[in-house]
């Protein structure tokens, strides 16, 4: 286990096509490569969560410090924590602040098209570290 993370495991869904939108915002792109260090590929990895860990995250979360998306006029905030996917593959879990936005869920940013490098399909488990800063 690696200090200061949280591992879940949850269930790959297709999203709605929004995450490849916003990721593709210049604006978006730039800060995520001078923050979290990564050009990210166009798009998110959506992952439905169980209800515990939900739970475990949201706590977790709310108290550790997030690396911010500062957003333009007429954007919400998001906040990342640098992750590890499948225990090998380096990432972000993105966490938009937008009210409404489904508890059970988390999106992945990484620097490649993770559908191809895990494999996954719709319905495939995957489990999630995420590196938090307490």
């Amino acid at each position: 286990m690696i200090p200061h993370s949280l591992t879940l495991e949850g269930t790959v869904f297709q999203g709605q096509g929004i995450g490849s939108s916003l990721v593709d915002l210049p604006w978006v792109r730039r800060q995520i490569r001078q923050k979290l260090g990564f050009k990210p590929y166009s798009g998110t990895l959506n992952i439905r969560l169980e209800k515990d860990d939900e739970k475990i995250l949201r706590q977790k979360l709310n108290r550790a410090r997030g690396i911010e998306i500062n957003p333009k006029p007429g954007f919400l905030k998001a906040n990342c924590f640098h992750a590890l996917i499948n225990r090998k593959i380096k990432g972000a879990v993105i966490i938009p602040e937008k009210q409404g936005y489904p508890p059970d869920m988390i999106e992945i940013i990484a620097p490649k098209f993770l559908r191809e490098e895990i494999p996954v399909k719709d319905g495939a488990r995957v489990t999630v570290t995420i590196l938090l800063q307490c």
